[in-house]
């Protein structure tokens, strides 16, 4: 199977190396809901900034604080522990923040290592789910730039990130999906091996999704490799730009590549689990043959209950803006629909 690190690129080789995250103020993700808060119910949702912690431990400092369990917690999604981000949680609690030792602070201010604050907390009648977020502003600053090929490499990044700003970005899981070494994937080997060991509901939860991950990129590489990751295949469902919609390319037609080509449909790739396939002729035929090779994966995720779902193979980058801050230092300000991962698009551009 193809690591996270080995997947080919489709706009050509890194033309660069680069440092990323040398602190963490160089990684800067803010994240926004996809809906509007009513200020009432028993939810507190908290905009929380944080610096140098994953997502749990955020959540396991709010069920201290509130004195709650886990399932009262809510977030959105999984955000960078080596960055500075913004992202918001949901605590179901009688108890105010006055009662705790958490503390507040403006917007426009830092916060130290290790550490996280609360931005704005309000009332909302339900819990925050996964995924309802719609989109991830990033601010992320790349040091010591070094040309590979070229010393002088500025003028082929910035065509590179006109070309993907026009034409979008293979969207493959990042690294951190896999955990360090990949180890998720080992450990969800184990356990679709002993599925009635005893493991927690996160790592149950993070097992399945890298196992479930690692199909989908393995189908898109194959599809960057033969050069069709943004073009239709016939009985490919279609994903509709920035929703959860699709529909099946029945035929070849101009009309639906020309929407291919504008980025309003993108083509997809499967998210593996119980039930007949949603693609269909040769986008289905194509899709078991690469998949038949991991078995394993495809029963164990097929056993664990998940249905089957599809993601778009391309992505799209919003309001992309760069600028050398220094000849080696490059700053770069977009945003990105949730679920695709700056890091993917960092892949096509440097080494870091």
């Amino acid at each position: 199977m193809h690591t996270v690190v080995d997947v080919p690129r489709a706009w050509g080789q890194p033309l660069a190396s680069a440092q990323m995250k040398s602190q963490p103020e160089d990684f800067i993700v803010r994240e926004s809901l996809d809906f509007d808060l009513d200020d009432q119910g028993e939810h507190w949702f908290l905009r929380i900034r944080k610096c140098d912690l994953n997502t749990h431990d955020v959540v396991e400092r709010l069920q201290r604080e509130f004195n709650c369990s886990s399932a009262d917690v809510g977030f959105s999604g999984l955000k960078d522990k080596v960055a500075l981000t913004d992202q918001w949680f949901s605590v179901r609690s009688p108890l105010t923040l006055a009662q705790t030792t958490i503390r507040t602070q403006r917007d426009d201010q830092s916060v130290n290592p290790g550490e996280f604050v609360v931005l704005d907390h309000r009332r909302h009648t339900r819990k925050l789910r996964r995924g309802a977020h719609n989109l991830n502003h990033f601010i992320i600053t790349l040091r010591n730039v070094n040309g590979i090929e070229d010393a002088c490499a500025q003028e082929k990044i910035e065509e590179r990130l006109t070309t993907i700003s026009r034409h979008g970005f293979v969207n493959y899981f990042g690294p951190q999906r896999f955990g360090v070494d990949q180890r998720n994937l080992h450990k969800a080997e184990r356990y679709f091996a002993n599925p009635k060991r005893k493991i927690s509901r996160v790592q149950r939860g993070l097992l399945i999704s890298a196992a479930r991950s690692a199909l989908f990129n393995q189908v898109c590489a194959r599809r960057v490799v033969q050069s069709t990751w943004n073009v239709p295949m016939p009985g490919e469902p279609l994903v509709l730009d920035g929703t959860h919609s699709y529909f099946i390319n029945e035929e070849h037609n101009e009309n639906t590549l020309a929407r291919c080509q504008s980025l309003d449909v993108h083509p997809s790739g499967p998210m593996w689990g119980h039930g007949q396939p949603v693609s269909k002729g040769e986008c289905e035929h194509f899709e078991n043959a690469v998949l038949g090779e991991f078995e394993t994966y495809t029963t164990g995720l097929e056993k664990a209950g998940l249905k089957q779902q599809r993601r778009p193979l391309r992505a799209r980058v919003n309001q992309l803006n760069w600028q050398w801050e220094k000849p080696d230092t490059l700053r770069l300000d977009f945003n990105l629909l949730k679920g695709a991962y700056a890091t993917s698009f960092l892949s096509e551009i440097v080494l870091y």
